[in-house]
């Protein structure tokens, strides 16, 4: 799956626009996932992955990292990226972490309360994250219902990773 969507990202960021971009950024970060989720729809039954890939346009590079802690309607379904070290990039603007969509409930005040898997991957995150000290964070969500909705997500993640 993360060798078709290599393909894609590199299909839609193709040599004539990353020409232009370069122009005006170095970096540019694209999601992809292979199924259709829509604004109310969060939930595919069948194996699905949801990756975030960062170009270097300067270098060419391309990096990827995917979603790690799905919400309970997804988790069937989901292939989870379980390497989380894919999360952390060391670019030339320093350490930078990527995350897709609701692994930044890893940072909600209300996640301590996990249980299982999602509470390994919760204590891991953080600690690891801590360790890496990254000093951006891209979010890459799907949608966003609310203004408020990631608000206390943020909020915690700005206190634990000053």
């Amino acid at each position: 799956m993360v060798k078709k969507a290599k393909e894609c990202a590199n299909f839609v960021l193709e040599d004539r626009l990353v020409k232009e971009l370069k122009k005006f950024t170095d970096y540019i970060t694209l999601g992809i996932d292979p199924k259709k989720i829509s604004a109310t729809q969060n939930y595919i039954s069948e194996p699905h992955i949801e990756l975030v890939f960062l170009k270097d346009l300067q270098r060419g590079n391309l990096y990827w990292t995917g979603k790690s802690y799905p919400t309970s309607a997804q988790q069937n379904g989901l292939v989870r990226i379980t390497d989380l070290k894919t999360h952390f990039l060391n670019l030339d603007v320093g350490k930078v972490m990527i995350l897709g969509c609701h692994d930044l409930s890893i940072f909600n005040p209300r996640s301590i309360n996990a249980k299982g898997w999602r509470r390994q991957v919760n204590v891991c995150f953080k600690k690891l994250s801590q360790q890496e000290k990254p000093v951006y964070v891209l979010h890459h969500p799907h949608t966003t219902v609310k203004k408020r909705t990631w608000l206390n997500a943020w909020n915690c993640l700005i206190r634990t990773l000053p």
